[in-house]
C-alpha cells in the first residue's frame, strides 16, 4: 500500500482545506495509508539559518522523502498560494550541502498532486501558481493543475463543507490517477 502525505495550505484550525482533505483520506482509505505533515513550526526560509539545518527542517524533509506521494491541498490567497506553503517549498527546494547546488534537494522528482477548495475561481489562481512553482522545483506533477472545488455558501455560517457528488467524482478519478502513477 503507497503512502500519501497530505500537505494542508492552511493553519486556520476550521480550514476548509483541511475539511477537504479529511474528505479526500476518506477516499483513499483501503487503497492508500494516509498522513498529514505538520510544518507550523517551520522556521521562514533564510540562508543565514540553512546550514546546519534547522531540526524542523530536517524533520519535515524526512517525512516527505518517506511519503510515495504528495497531496497538497490549498486555499486561494489573493490569486496565489499561502506565504506558508509557500516557505515549506522554498525550504524542501534547497540543496542539503553548503556550496553544493546539486546536493540532494527533497523537491527532485517527487510525484505530487493539487486540490483546493475556496470562492469562486475554486482556487484556480493558487493551483496555477503552485503547478508552476511545483514543475519549477522538479516535482513531478500529476493530474495537470488538480482539482479545484468551490464552496458551499452556507459554509460561513456553518464552518463547514459539502461535496457534492459530482465533485467526489472528480477527486476520486484524480486519486486513482495518481495512484496509478505511484
Amino acid at each position: 500500500m503507497k503512502n500519501i502525505l497530505i500537505i494542508v495550505g492552511s493553519m486556520r484550525k476550521g480550514s476548509y482545506n483541511k475539511q477537504l482533505a479529511a474528505h479526500i483520506e476518506n477516499s483513499l482509505e483501503g487503497k492508500a495509508k494516509v498522513s498529514y505533515l505538520d510544518y507550523a513550526d517551520l522556521p521562514f526560509m533564510n540562508q543565514d539559518i540553512e546550514f546546519p539545518t534547522p531540526e524542523t527542517v530536517a524533520r519535515v524533509r524526512s517525512e516527505i522523502e518517506s511519503a510515495d506521494g504528495l497531496w497538497i491541498v490549498s486555499p486561494e490567497h489573493n490569486h496565489s498560494i499561502p506565504s506558508v506553503l509557500k516557505n515549506l517549498l522554498d525550504w524542501i527546494s534547497r540543496p542539503r550541502e553548503k556550496g553544493n547546488p546539486d546536493a540532494g534537494k527533497t523537491s527532485a522528482d517527487v510525484k505530487v498532486t493539487l486540490s483546493g477548495i475556496g470562492g469562486v475561481s475554486g482556487t484556480s489562481f493558487a493551483r496555477k501558481a503552485l503547478y508552476d512553482i511545483c514543475e519549477f522545483i522538479g516535482m513531478n506533477v500529476v493530474a495537470d493543475q488538480g482539482t479545484g472545488l468551490v464552496y458551499n455558501r452556507d459554509a460561513f455560517n456553518t464552518g463547514e463543507i459539502s461535496v457534492s457528488a459530482e465533485d467526489d467524482a472528480k477527486l476520486k478519478e484524480q486519486a486513482k490517477i495518481f495512484l496509478e502513477s505511484l
